[in-house]
């Protein structure tokens, strides 16, 4: 899915806005099996007259994966991060924005963090002053549009390979703080 980046500019003014979307066909493929799967359940209990808690059981599992995948969809659709020459932020699936001055991102920091998979995922943080995590973004949601979006924030990328625990890594950035 291409990114939905929009450059704006006024003539003569310097202030052009990138703005990308999570792509929801990359959040589909992971969570678009599981949703599958429980319809797919749901519907043989139905379907062999099960007991009554089971079908009712059976029925809120559709609902619930149907639910899943329109939320997903819905978010993707309206979930927007920004990035202009003097503002950076984010616009959740309500429409409400979060920005604050490029001047405040100290630090980018790329970390393998384990979430709670086998796997770490590939975690993108902006810092700013005393360590305070500005946005924390994953890039698997945001795809390879991430790069357009660190590049525009003009900020060298502070890259780990060694996986670390959410927790660790929380704990470690605020051990640093100076506050």
């Amino acid at each position: 899915m291409p990114a939905d980046s929009r450059d704006t500019a006024d003539p003569g003014e310097k202030s052009r806005r990138l703005a990308i979307a999570p792509s929801a066909r990359r959040l589909l493929t992971f969570l678009g099996p599981f949703a599958l799967a429980m319809v797919v359940l749901g519907g043989i209990v139905i379907a062999r007259h099960g007991t009554t808690a089971e079908v009712w059981i059976s029925a809120a599992l559709i609902v619930a994966a149907v639910g899943v995948v329109t939320f997903i969809s819905f978010w993707a659709r309206r979930t927007r991060m920004f990035v202009s020459t003097d503002e950076v932020g984010y616009v959740n699936f309500l429409g409400r924005t979060t920005a604050f001055p490029l001047k405040d991102v100290r630090r980018v920091m790329e970390r393998q963090v384990m979430i709670g998979g086998p796997r770490p995922a590939s975690m993108v943080y902006l810092l700013g002053a005393s360590n305070r995590v500005l946005l924390q973004l994953n890039r698997r949601i945001w795809g390879a549009d991430l790069d357009q979006f660190l590049k525009r924030l003009g900020r060298s990328i502070e890259k780990d390979p060694t996986p670390i625990k959410a927790n660790d890594l929380m704990r470690q950035l605020q051990g640093s703080r100076k506050d």
